[in-house]
């Protein structure tokens, strides 16, 4: 499934970029494509509820390519736009340079602004409960003031501050994401369907916190921890109380049913992390156990 999400979002990007200089810049904050999670959760999430994702996804033009597609990009304009000086000035990103440090500042912000036309661009032909969760996820009242509060150094006040930080910055994508995969196919949105995207988006919420997290405590194995990392990362200054707030949102993805086809994507993203972990002595050394391992992979 992975082969053929990257192939569409090749193709979409191709169609959409323009042939002159910066479109190397665009390919570069994309491709190579490197999880490609959200797509992921967004396939099966419409695997789980409508069925035969695979024929979909082999149709470039259909809904749910163009939604995966859309998802992933939107995700990437995110990452470039973290990575200005302005932000958290990042000079590496997935083991290369960072697409302002490659291309220049004001270039990497083109790149970024064009990247978030794209995704916005690919979802029109999309109905409108999916266009209206994902413009609220990702708009000024979700990933947008996110980014505001992590910039605005409200994090350093408590975990509370934080986590929300993390519910609005990194969750809410993840919950367009999963949410989206229902979404698509839903042709009215009545009781049935409102109880089912509310359970859809509160197990969006555990995930995209356990993600963010995880991806905290992973961050102190880097040989340079940058000085807004070292500000914000709880497992440096709240170690205890990041400990019970992701065993805690564990709990919650655990009451996902485990024949489901999200499922075995969490448990895929999980095992990884939990081996990245295990890998790395200084995380181990300086954290008395490792938070993944009371969770039952099985």
């Amino acid at each position: 499934m992975k082969n053929q999400l990257e192939s569409n979002l090749k193709l979409h990007l191709n169609k959409n970029l323009p042939g002159n200089k910066m479109m190397e810049a665009y390919l570069h904050s994309v491709l190579p494509a490197g999880k490609l999670f959200r797509p992921l959760l967004a396939a099966a999430s419409y695997e789980d509820h409508w069925g035969d994702s695979q024929s979909k996804l082999e149709d470039p033009n259909s809904d749910l390519s163009l939604f995966c597609s859309a998802i992933e990009i939107h995700h990437a304009y995110t990452l470039v736009h973290d990575d200005l000086p302005c932000m958290d000035d990042d000079d590496f990103r997935r083991g290369r340079e960072s697409t302002h440090k490659k291309y220049g500042e004001w270039q990497g912000l083109l790149c970024g602004d064009g990247l978030l036309s794209i995704s916005l661009q690919l979802i029109q032909p999309l109905n409108f409960e999916t266009r209206r969760f994902f413009s609220w996820a990702t708009g000024p009242r979700g990933l947008i003031f996110g980014q505001y509060l992590d910039l605005s150094g409200e994090a350093n006040d408590s975990l509370n501050n934080l986590l929300t930080i993390h519910k609005l910055k990194t969750a809410r994508l993840i919950q367009a994401s999963i949410l989206g995969g229902f979404l698509l196919n839903c042709d009215k949105f009545e009781n049935e369907e409102f109880i089912k995207s509310k359970t859809l988006f509160k197990l969006g919420h555990a995930l995209g916190i356990t993600f963010q997290i995880i991806d905290d405590l992973t961050e102190l194995s880097e040989k340079d921890i940058g000085e807004h990392e070292k500000e914000i990362n709880p497992w440096i200054h709240r170690q205890e109380k990041a400990m019970n707030e992701l065993l805690l949102q564990l709990k919650q993805i655990k009451n996902l049913d485990k024949n489901s086809h999200l499922y075995a994507v969490i448990k895929t993203y999980l095992e990884k992390m939990d081996h990245k972990i295990k890998s790395s002595e200084e995380i181990i050394n300086t954290h008395l156990s490792n938070p993944l391992k009371s969770f039952d992979l099985v």
